[in-house]
Parts: C-alpha cells; structure tokens; sequence
C-alpha cells in the first residue's frame, strides 16, 4: 500500500481514521483475535475457595495427572481402569463426569440446584453456567457447586488410589451443600439465601 499510494494519501486516511474511530480501534484492527475463554473469570473469584479454583484451573487447562497421561509418560504397568466403578479407560473427563460413581454426585447436585442440562465437559458446564441467566445467589452456588465438585472427587480419587479409603458420594454432596451454605451465609443474609436455596 505504501509504495502505491503517495505518502501524504497514507497520512490522510490515518488521519480519517484516528477522528472516527481513534487508536484503540486500530490497535484492535492490527491485534489478532484468539478464541474468548470464559473460564478465566469463572474459575477466579475472590468467595471461592483457592484449592477448589486451583484445581479446576488444572483440569480445564488439562494439566491433572490421570492413568490416561501417565501412559503417555511411560508409566505402562499401570492399571488403566478407573479406580472408582473400575470399568472404563480413566480420562480426566470419565471421573468427573462420566463415571457411575460421580454421575451420582452430580445428579444429586444438578437436582438440588434445579438443572436440566447434560453436562459432557467441565468448559461446556463453565460456558453453559456463564451464559445461564439466574439470581445472584443461583450463579454464585452453581459455580461453588462445580469447583467443589471436581476438586472433592478429584481428592478422594487420589485418596482412594494412594491411601485405599472409599469414596462416598453422600460425603461429597453433603461438603458441596455445607461449602456453599458457608460461602454464602458469610456474603448475604440467611433468608435471602434461603429463599433461593431452602434449608
């Protein structure tokens, strides 16, 4: 364009530009664009706890250590069935969210929280839950909810295959639901939350 048209064109439509759209706007232009990731500002917020934001981060960045990327690091004697239901290959996703033994963790909390939605992936559940209009009170339990979700089974998953306890579903909902009745006791008064939670 510059060896085309004369210099003082070139500075000419730069100036047209700067008055109608500024330096932002062109910057914008000239930046490239990356798929938006909602996750970051789902994942961080100040009323969750960090180990729970920590390891959920770990999961959607795909960074958890499963029986699935072991073998891809040379650990071929393991074991490669899940440890809960012991029946499926052991991606992060199955324990989570495919496995007998979490589907009834979650079944439990998408009825507690009145959701009708299939969750595949723990980002399709972020996008989903970032997109869902609902009370603030809603939106902040659901995203407790899943954090807490991921990172208590993703621990008594370790527990389970380092230690030999049990893993418990009832447990896990019953710290779900007492976590998000702490958190939100501690930021809104007890009937507000109440009136959207029950008791």
């Amino acid at each position: 364009m510059l060896s085309v048209v004369p210099q003082r064109e070139v500075i000419a439509l730069w100036a047209k530009w700067y008055e109608v759209r500024g330096t932002l706007a062109a910057y914008d232009w000239f930046r490239p664009k990356a798929e938006r990731k909602l996750w970051p500002r789902f994942v961080w917020k100040d009323f969750v706890p960090q180990k729970y934001s920590f390891t959920t981060w770990q999961d959607v960045k795909g960074r958890l250590e499963t029986k699935a990327t072991k073998d891809m690091l040379g650990y071929m004697d393991m074991d490669q069935n899940c440890p809960l239901c012991k029946s499926n290959i052991e991606p992060a996703y199955h324990h989570f969210l495919k496995c007998n033994k979490t589907r009834e963790v979650w079944t439990a909390i998408k009825g507690w929280l009145g959701l009708r939605v299939t969750i595949n992936t723990i980002p399709s559940a972020i996008k989903w839950m970032t997109k869902k209009k609902a009370s603030v009170v809603i939106r902040k339990t659901r995203r407790l909810a899943l954090m807490t979700v991921v990172s208590l089974t993703w621990r008594t998953q370790n527990s389970l295959v380092h230690e030999g306890t049990s893993f418990e579903p009832k447990h896990i909902i019953f710290e779900v639901k007492k976590l998000a009745y702490a958190t939100l006791y501690t930021i809104y008064p007890h009937d507000y939350v109440q009136m959207y939670l029950g008791v």
